[in-house]
């Protein structure tokens, strides 16, 4: 199965961390990839991931791809958003 969760944690202006759940003990699901946006960054046998550098008070669409030893693919898909950038003031 994909993973059926997602949590985002630290969520700043210009990054956040995802976690998922990892599915099953004994599936044969041998690694993970985590998209944002469709870039994709291959996370191992890892169940989160660290993303910065992106805009801030933006919404993106995240999803983690399950990967099995025989390389098929099951994923799920959630939104997260990062917050506002700092206010400057011009005097």
């Amino acid at each position: 199965p994909a993973p059926s969760s997602v949590s985002f944690s630290g969520v700043s202006a210009s990054g956040f961390t995802a976690s998922w759940s990892m599915p099953v003990v004994g599936s044969s699901f041998s690694r993970y990839e985590c998209c944002v946006d469709g870039a994709c960054v291959n996370t191992g046998s890892s169940s989160s991931h660290v993303r910065t550098g992106l805009s801030s008070n933006t919404q993106y669409s995240v999803f983690v791809r399950a990967i099995s030893t025989a390389n098929t693919a099951v994923s799920s898909t959630f939104s997260v958003v990062t917050l506002p950038g700092p206010v400057s003031t011009i005097v």
